[in-house]
């Protein structure tokens, strides 16, 4: 596997890694608000369940003290009913009485009949605890209480009889409605066998059906806790929070729709979502900048490089362009010096003068060509210029591969850019025809302005591009030379898009090779400093 590969599993690793610990927080994140939500019903369950026990433990704290009473305890109608009447009106009792311990009414509070129901829990009393029953009905809701039911002793200690005092479901109603819920939250209270005390719907449900008492007796399980199940009154999953009242077999449950609870969740984590959106935004911006500026050492490093490749081919053409001027200026001096005293022809200084002068200029480009890459200085440029001394640096690379370069220069034609990397783009492109050119052919340079482009067009009569090769042009690394490094026409591409202009390619196999550059003229200036994010200087190039 070579090192292309690695990297790529690399990065494919990283991203799983990453979107891993993403999702491992979310779901942390998620399950923290949960359970948050569920910590605040419960926190209203047991507001409700606290008030129900401080209404109905005040109760049974009063019945106690009822209990102690020595007219109470003797168990005489006569002595205790007065009490119990009495007793009936301070604690609003629905009804009120003594059983003895068999479960037989010995002294009745009010002139009816009447009769122990829930045994259960009235054994209990008996036995010296003081209780508060399930739902007790008599014909319908309109009469339903619970039971507070307290033991009587005698003077030793021994349970006599059970004062037995009757509530209202409306209090356990009014109770447990003084708790403020939210919306389409609602609370209900059941007894130990799944009876409703209280429901907001309680008059549709009753009576209950023998498999809504199961059902609520399973799934409110004694201990405090919450379920996640469908309800039976409308099929709708719910969350269903639940807890305890001491003293009781009771539990006070707040339904929710689980859709509910899922958009409070969403609802009350919006900030910590705009926080972390705002917090990887941050991080994607940090990161693609530090990846711009690797990108950009990269472009650097392959525009040094190609620098080199080029100063490496052209040396020798260099050198040979400037030994035939050197040779006239050679030749001219020592036909002066063969003069003596005698005056120099005009014609000779001329000529030595405009020899020296193509010297100077063949070095001025050379040394344009060779120095270390430097921030792109942008400047109106006159491209017919540019080319001309472009095609004079590669006349001998031409000649020594007997190659006619022809330039066709057109108009003038201005644009704005980096003389020195639009040279180096031209050099690529004209070296690469040459190249490719066969003995004797031929590579045409031609420009022109079409429409808001200046166009420039490099084509030679090689053998052509296949099909398959033009999609890879431009692509860092890729070559088809021997000896090539694969970044010439990369460089090219990234300088010419960093114009605000671009590269096509046109070929066939057999017909050769036609490179087509555009870039915008100076007119549109703004159009260049948009796409490069550079200011222009002033002044034209020639």
């Amino acid at each position: 596997m070579n090192i292309r590969s690695w990297d790529f599993w690399a990065r494919i690793l990283m991203v799983l890694a990453v979107a891993a610990i993403i999702v491992g927080m979310g779901a942390a994140y998620f399950t923290a608000k949960y359970r948050a939500l569920v910590a605040e019903q419960r926190s209203s369950t047991r507001q409700v369940a606290n008030d129900l026990e401080l209404h109905f433990n005040g109760r049974l704290l009063a019945l106690k003290l009822l209990a102690t009473d020595p007219d109470i305890r003797s168990l005489d109608p006569d002595r205790a009913q007065p009490k119990l009447a009495q007793a009936m009106k301070v604690l609003d009792c629905y009804r009120i009485a003594i059983a003895d311990p068999q479960g037989n009414v010995v002294v009745n509070g009010r002139d009816e009949p009447a009769q122990v129901h829930d045994l259960d829990s009235f054994f209990a009393a008996a036995r010296g605890r003081p209780v508060i029953s399930d739902r007790i009905i008599f014909a319908g809701l309109s009469d339903a209480f619970v039971s507070l039911r307290v033991p009587v002793y005698d003077d030793h200690d021994k349970v006599i009889a059970v004062l037995l005092a009757g509530v209202s479901l409306d209090e356990v109603a009014k109770t447990a409605g003084a708790v403020p819920v939210k919306a389409k939250h609602y609370i209900f209270v059941i007894d130990s066998v799944g009876r409703l005390l209280c429901h907001p719907r309680i008059n549709e449900i009753y009576p209950e059906k023998p498999d809504f008492t199961v059902n609520g007796k399973l799934v409110f399980a004694p201990d405090d806790g919450y379920v996640i199940t469908q309800s039976y009154l409308d099929g709708i999953e719910k969350l269903f929070v639940f807890t305890n009242v001491k003293n009781t077999g009771w539990r006070v449950v707040m339904a929710t729709p689980i859709m509910d609870v899922y958009a409070a969740i969403l609802r009350d984590s919006l900030p910590d979502i705009g926080l972390f959106g705002l917090i990887m935004l941050s991080l994607g911006l940090g990161y693609g900048r530090l990846r711009q500026a690797r990108r950009y050492r990269e472009l650097v490093e392959a525009v040094r490089l190609e620098r080199l490749a080029s100063v490496g081919q052209l040396a020798a053409g260099i050198a040979h362009e400037i030994r035939n001027p050197l040779t006239s200026v050679k030749g001219f001096i020592q036909l002066i010096m063969a003069r003596g005293d005698r005056p120099v022809p005009r014609d000779y200084l001329e000529i030595i003068l405009t020899e020296i002068e193509r010297i100077e200029k063949l070095i001025r480009e050379f040394h344009l060509l060779a120095r270390p890459p430097q921030t792109p200085q942008f400047a109106l440029l006159n491209l017919r210029v540019v080319l001309h001394d472009v095609v004079l640096l590669m006349e001998s690379q031409a000649l020594s591969k007997n190659v006619a370069l022809e330039f066709m220069p057109g108009e003038d034609v201005t644009v704005c850019g980096d003389v020195s990397q639009l040279k180096q783009v031209w050099i690529n492109l004209l070296r690469n025809a040459i190249e490719a050119a066969p003995q004797g052919g031929s590579v045409d340079i031609a420009l022109r302005a079409d429409g808001n482009w200046a166009v420039v067009t490099v084509t030679d009569n090689g053998p052509g591009i296949p099909e398959d090769i033009l999609p890879h042009l431009g692509t860092p690394f890729f070559t088809t030379k021997q000896d090539g490094t694969g970044l010439g026409l990369s460089v090219c591409y990234s300088i010419v898009q960093n114009h605000g202009g671009n590269i096509r390619v046109n070929s066939r196999p057999g017909e050769g090779a036609t490179f087509t550059v555009q870039l915008p003229l100076a007119d549109n200036t703004a159009h260049i400093s948009a796409t490069t994010g550079r200011k222009t200087k002033g002044g034209l190039a020639k």
